[in-house]
């Protein structure tokens, strides 16, 4: 009965070993060049847009340190208008705000200041 049995035969796919001809390889260089001139440009374009997000967020810790500070403090200095007043017989200065009134310093005069500038000198009278 052993000699009647045909012998089977099934179709599979196997991974073997190819070896590439002139024009595989020429092909398989073409790859490589264009993927690595792919990825000098998008390491590029990363280096950009992470230069500015890095730029964006720095403004935005700005913006959260300056808020921070004010909250912790409960004021900020701003440019004010105020009127300086210059004492010249006593030797004192007065700067009081404009949008208030309110004296915010009184001091003695410094050394620089003592000497009246011809324009705010009074004038002499005629006679």
């Amino acid at each position: 009965m052993a000699e009647s049995q045909k012998n089977l035969v099934k179709k599979e796919i196997k991974s073997l070993k190819h070896e590439y001809d002139p024009h595989e390889r020429s092909e398989i260089g073409d790859r490589l060049a264009d993927a690595v001139t792919e990825k000098a440009r998008l390491s590029d374009e990363k280096k950009s847009v992470t230069s500015r997000i890095g730029s964006k967020i720095a403004e935005q810790d700005a913006i959260i340190n300056d808020c921070s500070e004010g909250l912790r403090s409960g004021f900020e200095f701003r440019p004010t208008n105020c009127e300086v007043t210059y004492f010249y017989k006593d030797g004192n200065v007065e700067t009081i705000r404009v949008d208030t009134g309110e004296q915010v310093e009184f001091r003695d005069m410094r050394p620089d200041e003592r000497q009246m500038e011809l324009s705010k000198a009074p004038e002499k009278e005629k006679g």
